[in-house]
């Protein structure tokens, strides 16, 4: 808010300033910038003239220069009101939550004082919008255009309204209007197309994404959120490399840029690029323990090895991703109106050929409503994991509706989810409607199956969605959210020690946290090791195996398996082939520490269920650390394969050992730290009898142990969430 009153100064410097207003007036921050530091070192007691400069920093993003100038102007003139709007507008380009808090109040205040003033109006409606009131601050910003007409702030802000309330039709709308204007800045039009872009990566539509990306970056090539966005749809095609080169670009131009320096990490995971990782990671450790935006959670999880630099990371992604994470509220029924019941009716219920759909919240009265919403109910690890336990709950006591964010297949665990539950789609919802859907259906307890990955909903939490909120398998650990009351665990992989660690209270299952499905089949190799490729320096190697995401194969968890292979040297690695730089990258590292890079042997993309058959051909697993295998780890062992896991010191590094002690084994496949892990690796492979006595000892168990008795988990299970009904917190 540029302040255009004529200073009380000599003329020579009166001049200076004049200079100055007229190339803020000209929208030319950068000219006057100059013009008024030389004026201010001379005038010192002119709140006008500092106003303007941090107007000015203001508008070239040079925040923290604009707050210190704005509060100057404060000290100077205490009532200023444009001194307080470009200090809030200044603190609203900080991070943490205290800048936004008392940007709000600044903006507040001007706003109060000047109800009829459009320009007020609209800073205000800003820190709504920062605040996470979206539907308010989109009332604010149509009042605005309607005053002063489609102005391209105001249109930019609008279109920020709309995506945020997943309103797309109405979001391409404005930024087409944006797009027609024909004075646009080069910003403001690049601006445009980059928000085009985010529209259609939430529709899915990834392609048309990078395109309008690759548009706004022809006319703004330093345009750094849009080489951040363009990675981020390039690394959902599995475009790894390329992916990496955006974000390195990005990071060039803004190292600070949130949560970059951790995509920009995990990137180099995926490919297997471990130059100079050591040193990113430890800069990301520090920057997240610090508090800063630096790292997302989940691909944090593949790296960090302190539970509370993991609670950290949750806490401060959720906060600035989702402004009311740090508010905890009660449960409060929406109001039931019949646009509402017409979403429900339209979006949520299922042919009549499922019974579920023909119910009334009235006839399940008295049970326990469970709801689980996942984007994930089709064939993918998640669903794999819990289709069994879904179909054992006791319908007596339990009423349970899949909340449905992804989309169906034909598959068969498909089928059986919707032969067991109740299945609502909520893809097509805004978060207004989908938490009006849900708190419909009168949910008692609701589980987030997502967390951090996938096709999330984790708004729906942060806003209250039902009386008893609990995160449980997709995403293990904290989700720094006020409202998620419990996370379900147990006492492996989140021990005594470490529950404060964690936003959540722990509900520990009494053997491993992680459901199975014991009527999934085991399908039969059909083929031979020598036909897999593994016929390498052997007719019949010793097969370790990692079947992992490469982003989980460390420099560190690497060099070990190389001790290994050089300690066995009629042994093989086969590992899962995710992209052709990560095979490339890792043969070469193998190849620098002494190891023959053919014995690297990499699996293509196959079927799941010859995916599950081939276990038949490896010997071995080879678990990684810091972030062990989970479901890939429970494919393993179904099919008869033992795993050998170290110890880890969190969640993720410590699943490993949670499923092999429910299994019955201890310290012969779960070493205590990488020395230890070697030395057992090498003794195995070089006992044949030893191998064959686990693998008979893993034939037994999984007939008779805990892991694979979905009934005796259901049993649990249903203890488990029962006590937290009954001693939830009010």
């Amino acid at each position: 808010m540029p302040d255009t009153n004529q200073p009380s100064a000599a003329a020579n410097t009166a001049q200076l300033f004049a200079m100055a207003v007229s190339w803020l007036q000209q929208q030319e921050p950068v000219k006057a910038i100059p013009l008024l530091e030389q004026y201010t070192q001379v005038v010192a007691n002119d709140a006008a003239a500092f106003s303007n400069l941090a107007f000015a920093y203001n508008e070239t993003e040079q925040f923290e220069k604009a707050v210190a100038c704005a509060r100057q102007a404060l000290l100077v003139d205490a009532a200023s009101l444009s001194a307080k709007t470009n200090l809030g507008l200044a603190l609203r380009g900080l991070d943490g939550p205290e800048p936004i808090a008392e940007a709000a109040g600044l903006l507040e205040e001007v706003y109060r004082l000047q109800p009829a003033n459009g320009e007020a109006l609209f800073n205000f409606c800003l820190t709504r919008f920062d605040q996470g009131d979206f539907e308010g601050a989109l009332q604010g910003f149509t009042t605005c255009r309607q005053q002063f007409g489609d102005f391209p702030k105001i249109l930019e802000n609008i279109a920020a309204c709309q995506i945020k309330l997943q309103n797309y039709p109405a979001a391409i709308t404005v930024l087409s209007s944006l797009l027609a204007q024909p004075r646009l800045t080069s910003a403001q039009r690049a601006g445009g197309f980059h928000d085009l872009g985010i529209v259609a990566t939430e529709q899915g539509n990834t392609k048309v994404a990078l395109d309008h990306f690759r548009k706004a970056l022809e006319i703004k090539p330093l345009f750094c959120e849009a080489l951040v966005h363009q990675g981020i749809a390039q690394n959902t095609l599995g475009h790894y490399d390329l992916a990496f080169k955006s974000f390195a670009a990005a990071f060039a131009i803004d190292p600070e840029f949130p949560f970059l320096l951790g995509r920009l990490a995990h990137q180099k995971m995926l490919c297997a690029d471990w130059d100079g990782l050591d040193s990113l990671i430890e800069k990301l450790n520090a920057a997240v323990l610090a508090g800063k935006a630096a790292s997302e959670p989940f691909g944090y999880q593949a790296i960090a090895q302190d539970p509370k630099a993991l609670m950290v990371c949750a806490k401060t992604y959720s906060e600035r991703q989702f402004p009311k994470a740090s508010i905890r509220t009660e449960y409060a029924p929406a109001k039931e109106s019949n646009s509402q019941r017409s979403i429900v009716s339209e979006a949520g219920s299922k042919p009549s050929s499922n019974v579920w759909s023909r119910m009334s919240p009235d006839e399940y009265a008295g049970r326990i409503t469970l709801g689980f919403l996942s984007g994930e109910f089709r064939d993918h690890a998640t669903s794999m994991l819990m289709v069994g336990l879904l179909e054992a709950l006791d319908r007596k006591r339990f009423h349970v509706i899949l909340f449905d964010n992804g989309w169906r297949d034909e598959s068969a665990i498909r089928k059986r989810l919707e032969a067991a539950c109740e299945i609502v789609s909520i893809r097509a919802l805004n978060d207004p409607q989908a938490l009006a859907t849900i708190k419909q259906r009168r949910v008692d307890v609701l589980f987030n199956l997502n967390g951090f990955f996938g096709e999330m909903r984790h708004n729906l939490f942060v806003e209250r969605a039902a009386p008893v909120q609990v995160t449980y398998l997709g995403f293990p650990g904290t989700l720094g959210v006020a409202n998620i009351d419990f996370i379900i665990a147990d006492k492996t992989v989140v021990p005594k020690a470490h529950e404060s660690f964690y936003l959540e209270r722990v509900l520990h299952m009494p053997e491993s946290y992680q459901c199975t499905d014991n009527k999934r089949e085991r399908p039969v190799l059909s083929t031979t090791k020598a036909s897999l490729g593994l016929n390498v320096g052997s007719d019949d190697p010793f097969v370790f195996c990692c079947f992992n995401n490469t982003y989980k194969i460390t420099p560190v968890i690497f060099a070990a398996w190389m001790r290994i292979l050089n300690q066995a040297p009629t042994s093989v690695l086969w590992l899962l082939e995710t992209h052709a730089i990560a095979k490339e990258n890792m043969r070469a590292r193998a190849a620098a520490l002494g190891i023959d890079p053919s014995r690297l042997v990499f699996a293509p993309r196959v079927t799941p269920q010859e995916h599950l058959a081939r276990h038949a051909a490896a010997d071995l697993v080879l678990d990684t650390t810091p972030y062990n295998a989970h479901t890939t780890a429970s494919d393993a062992l179904w099919m008869g394969t033992p795993m050998l896991t170290a110890q880890g010191t969190t969640f993720p590094g410590r699943v490993g050992e949670s499923l092999l002690r429910a299994l019955g084994f201890g310290e012969e496949l779960i070493a205590q730290d990488l020395d230890d892990y070697v030395a057992k690796a090498v003794k195995i492979a070089q006992a044949p009898q030893t191998i064959a006595e686990l693998k008979a000892r893993l034939a037994q168990s999984r007939l008779t142990s805990a892991l694979f008795d979905t009934e005796r988990y259901a049993k649990d299970f249903e203890a488990l969430i029962e006590s937290a009904w009954k001693t939830r917190r009010r």
